[in-house]
């Protein structure tokens, strides 16, 4: 048993000793004082405080059997406790559906795990033994909880309250995918300008942020390479121009601190872009549809600025949000929400800060816990 588990135990007690002494006076008292009103005559029986006494006596050794069989001896359970007990910090969802089967729900949720697993809070405490003079870490999980009302509304609540920046970019994200209207044009010939030039039929609906590794081939493979935050847009028609970038423009990955702007791509008026005028930094067989796609620079980072693998909307969606127009940011933060869930989402309730205990709210709670591997 670790010291502050010990302190927090003997306080415990010492509390349940002064409480029921107090008590066993007050009933004393009381008692004289009744038979005293009714008699005339000073109590002369004293078995009532005998019992009392006796009582007084087992109700510190009930407590103590008590403390020991439900509180546990690791720190970090202890703490976990605690919190359940009084409440902690979290952000709520909650989001608003068409009516799901409970087969669609299923998927949902499936869909949101990365979010959920982003909000675990491990407790930790290392507990040093003074006889053996060694140590040991304590560790405890704070799930992550939701529940579905009506077959349409779900409740998420994580094991910790976000960081303000992600918060910030939930909120957005949710915003403009649920409320924004879509403005850019289904598709758009772009002019590419360099060594290899010619033009390009791209679909700009199917535009997602994507992340790629900067640097040479031993920064890559031990971690230093920065990072470039890129806006990947999909190939309407094939090109001979295409597979020209393809051989080409990807050694921009392996090139020094300076992004190559020798092959750049060049968007007509009626695109809203910031910039007119984006440089070409890759071009590659395309994500999970397999579709080509021509990738163009946003923003550079340094790799300290990134967890690599992890979710890349999450991570470049900050940072390269503001440097795009509306009508981009509406189109991303639909596909975001295409990617968080299988089903639409129709509205939702975003509390930052709030306070949740699994023992005092409303409903039936299920836990999300961290993956073995995780």
């Amino acid at each position: 048993m670790s010291f502050l588990h010990f302190i927090s135990l003997l306080a415990l007690l010492l509390g349940v000793f002064i409480l029921t002494g107090l008590g066993t006076s007050k009933l004393w008292l009381a008692s004289a004082h009744r038979y005293t009103r009714l008699t005339g005559k000073a109590p002369i029986d004293y078995w009532p405080m005998l019992c009392l006494f006796i009582l007084s006596l087992l109700l510190p050794v009930a407590a103590t059997i008590a403390v020991f069989w439900v509180f546990p001896s690791n720190v970090a359970q202890f703490e976990h406790l605690t919190k359940k007990l009084f409440g902690y910090s979290v952000s709520r969802l909650t989001l608003e559906f068409p009516p799901l089967t409970p087969e669609e729900q299923g998927r949902v949720i499936e869909r949101l795990d990365f979010l959920l697993a982003s909000s675990f809070k491990v407790i930790r405490y290392r507990v040093a033994n003074l006889r053996s003079h060694t140590s040991h870490v304590e560790k405890d999980t704070i799930p992550a909880y939701f529940q579905w009302q009506d077959g349409q509304r779900l409740i998420l609540v994580t094991g910790q309250a976000f960081p303000p920046e992600k918060a910030r970019w939930l909120r957005q994200i949710l915003t403009l995918g649920t409320q924004g209207e879509q403005a850019l044009p289904a598709e758009a010939d772009v002019t590419i300008g360099g060594e290899e030039a010619g033009t390009l039929r791209l679909s700009l609906r199917q535009a997602s942020l994507d992340m790629m590794a900067l640097g040479s081939l031993a920064d890559r493979l031990t971690g230093k390479a920065d990072f470039a935050c890129v806006l990947a847009i999909p190939l309407q028609r094939m090109s001979p121009l295409f597979f020209g970038l393809a051989a080409n423009v990807i050694e921009v990955t392996s090139l020094g601190k300076d992004v190559s702007e020798n092959v750049t791509a060049r968007f007509p008026n009626d695109v809203k872009l910031t910039r007119k005028s984006y440089p070409v930094v890759g071009a590659d067989a395309g994500g999970e549809n397999r579709r080509p796609r021509l990738l163009l620079f946003l923003s550079r980072h340094a790799a300290k600025d990134f967890r690599w693998p992890s979710d890349r909307v999450e991570q470049c969606g900050p940072k390269t949000m503001p440097l795009l127009e509306p009508a981009w940011q509406v189109l991303l933060a639909r596909q975001a929400l295409a990617e968080m869930s299988p089903s639409e989402i129709r509205g939702f309730v975003f509390e930052e800060k709030a306070t949740f205990s699994p023992w005092y709210a409303k409903g039936a709670w299920q836990p999300v816990f961290p993956k073995p591997d995780a």
